[in-house]
């Protein structure tokens, strides 16, 4: 009966290990989906998509930070994240040029709208 008690929290810690990875639940597998996403929605050159994975590997690990701090509680972070997002369009203003900032902007609202609506 331990034995089998013993594996299935072992099944168990796996499953829950592989859905946090799948969900991109680390810092650098999200700053590369973002550029990745980045690429080729906003057709980034190479000398871009280098500032700009930097620049989403940076914001990703404050992200990853901020959500740790607040334990789960979405309410107490938000005006940290706001504040984050307008970092991070700032720092895109200096690498994107304007119709590619415009792009991201208006493509970033809408992945917002999504995840609003679910």
């Amino acid at each position: 009966m331990k034995r089998f008690l013993f594996v299935i929290v072992c099944v168990l810690i796996v499953s829950v290990t592989a859905f946090a990875q799948q969900r991109g639940g680390n810092p650098e597998e999200m700053a590369k989906q973002t550029t990745e996403w980045m690429k080729t929605e906003l057709k980034l050159t190479s000398e871009q998509a280098t500032q700009v994975e930097a620049i989403n590997l940076s914001m990703a690990k404050e992200r990853t930070q901020l959500m740790e701090n607040a334990g789960g509680d979405m309410s107490s972070m938000r005006d940290a994240m706001q504040k984050l997002t307008e970092k991070t369009e700032e720092a895109f203003s200096k690498v994107l040029t304007q119709e590619q900032l415009d792009e991201y902007k208006k493509q970033a609202a809408q992945r917002q709208g999504q995840r609003g609506n679910r």
